[in-house]
C-alpha cells in the first residue's frame, strides 16, 4: 500500500509533478487524504483535492475541516459537485447541500437523479442537530413474512445502495419497524424461516426530532453502532444512522 507523507506531497507540488501525486494520492485511504489536505497550506488544499477521482473526492469532502470544505465548495465546478453528491450517502449529501446557498442547492438538486433528490429533500426538512438531520435513508428493510432465501436475494440486488450492511430492518405491512435482523443470524438460519422468526424484536430506536446529544448517549449506553430513526408523524418509516465515532 502506498504511503505518502505530508512532506512528499509538498515536494510534488513544488516540483509541479502532479501526475505522480495524483496516482499516489488516489491509492491512499480517504482518511489519510483528509488529514493531508486539512494540514496543507490553504493555497494548496483545493489544488490537491482537485486531483482526486470522484470516488475518493466524495468520501473526502464531507470529512474535511469546515473551513477547508467551504473553500473547496467555493472553487469546485457545479458539474463536478453534482457527480460527487451522486456518489455520497444521502446523509452526507444533505450535509453538503445544507452548507450552500438555497439557490445553488436547488440547481444541484435539479441535476441529481430524481430518487436521490427526493430523499435528500426529505432529509433537509430536519434540524441538522437532530436524529433526522444525521440519518441516512439507504437501508435494507424487509417484511415480516419474507423467507430467508428471499431476504438474501433482496440484499444481493440492493447491496450497492447501502454501505456496511450488518443488519436488515424488519417492518410490518404498515411499514412500521418491528424488529432488527442480524445478517450473521440470517446466513445461519434454515431456508424456510421467515423474518419475524429470526429478528430481534427489542429494537433501540430514536425519533427524528431527538437531539444529537441524546442520540450519542444512546450509542454509548447500549454500545451500538447503528440506530434506526423513526418518523412517527409520517408513515413510520425506518431509517439507518451509521458511523458515529467516539468524538462525534
Amino acid at each position: 500500500m502506498i504511503k505518502l507523507s505530508y512532506d512528499q506531497v509538498l515536494n510534488y507540488i513544488e516540483e509541479q509533478n502532479e501526475k505522480i501525486l495524483k496516482i499516489e494520492l488516489n491509492q491512499l485511504h480517504h482518511g489519510d487524504i483528509v488529514q493531508i489536505i486539512n494540514n496543507l497550506p490553504r493555497d494548496n488544499q483545493f489544488r490537491v483535492f482537485s486531483l482526486l477521482n470522484d470516488s475518493n473526492a466524495s468520501d473526502v469532502l464531507p470529512e474535511l475541516y469546515e473551513e477547508v470544505r467551504e473553500d473547496v465548495l467555493e472553487q469546485i465546478k457545479q458539474q463536478r459537485l453534482v457527480k460527487l453528491i451522486d456518489e455520497m450517502e444521502t446523509d452526507e449529501a444533505t450535509d453538503i447541500l445544507s452548507e450552500l446557498e438555497d439557490d445553488v442547492s436547488r440547481e444541484l438538486l435539479d441535476q441529481i437523479e430524481t430518487e436521490d433528490s427526493r430523499k435528500i429533500i426529505e432529509l433537509l426538512k430536519y434540524d441538522e442537530e437532530s436524529a433526522g438531520g444525521l440519518m441516512q435513508s439507504e437501508i435494507i428493510a424487509v417484511e415480516t413474512s419474507m423467507k430467508r432465501d428471499e431476504i438474501i436475494e433482496y440484499i444481493r440486488q440492493n447491496y450497492e445502495e447501502v454501505e456496511n450492511i450488518h443488519y436488515a430492518f424488519v417492518v410490518d405491512i404498515e411499514n412500521k419497524l418491528v424488529g432488527i435482523l442480524e445478517l450473521a443470524k440470517l446466513l445461519l438460519a434454515k431456508h424456510n424461516r421467515i423474518a419475524s422468526e429470526m429478528m430481534d424484536p427489542d429494537v433501540i430506536s430514536a425519533p427524528v426530532n431527538m437531539d444529537q446529544e441524546q442520540v450519542a448517549h444512546l450509542f454509548r449506553k447500549y454500545d451500538i453502532f447503528i440506530l434506526p430513526v423513526i418518523d412517527e408523524e409520517a408513515s413510520e418509516d425506518a431509517y439507518k444512522m451509521v458511523g458515529l465515532e467516539s468524538e462525534d
